[in-house]
């Protein structure tokens, strides 16, 4: 029996990951007051409903978002260090990765400012 796609009339049906990966595209273009539930619906082309069936509330969303983006921040670091061959190049590209390397948009600019909150 044929897979039915997974739309709703003429939108697409987004998993929680893409409402977070989207969520941290406007963060990073904008910081917090970027993160509007319609624009992201937007940008993922789905109605906002799918918002409230995945999260309670924007500090859920928020936190959420956020633990994605330790994840993948974490992944980058381990495999980059991991590709270097011995314990001190492992170290030094950890190191480069952590304190010199600038990320997309500005990202770590509104994650400081999001903190000082």
């Amino acid at each position: 029996m044929p897979k039915k796609a997974a739309t709703q009339g003429s939108k697409k049906r987004r998993e929680r990951r893409d409402w977070l990966l989207a969520g941290l595209m406007r963060f990073a273009d904008g910081g917090e007051q970027n993160l509007r539930v319609e624009r992201i619906a937007e940008d993922l082309g789905v109605t906002k409903g799918s918002y409230y069936y995945y999260f309670k509330n924007r500090d859920e969303f928020v936190e959420q978002m956020l633990e994605v983006a330790l994840e993948i921040t974490t992944q980058v670091f381990i495999d980059r260090a991991s590709a270097e061959a011995t314990a001190r190049e492992r170290l030094a590209s950890l190191l480069l990765s952590v304190f010199q390397e600038q990320r997309g948009k500005d990202f770590d600019f509104y994650i400081r400012q999001f903190a000082r909150k």
